[in-house]
């Protein structure tokens, strides 16, 4: 089995996990995946909120000048 095949098996069982489909991780590689996963996505939801934040700095900043 080719490691794309493997890696391809691996984010598919992660992501049942993910949705609950699945309970737990079965290995310590498998637990490995899901951490970085979870990282991953709390990484990307600290970005998402800077991005509100910013957007809601610029327009309170711009809507100050207009008047």
């Amino acid at each position: 089995m080719s490691a794309r095949v493997v890696e391809a098996a691996l984010l598919t069982r992660c992501a049942a996990v993910a949705r609950e489909a699945a309970p737990c991780a079965r290995d310590p590689r498998e637990a490995n995946v899901r951490l970085v996963l979870v990282v991953l996505v709390d990484l990307a939801d600290q970005l998402a909120q800077d991005t509100v934040l910013r957007r809601k700095q610029i327009l309170s900043t711009s809507r100050g000048h207009c008047r």
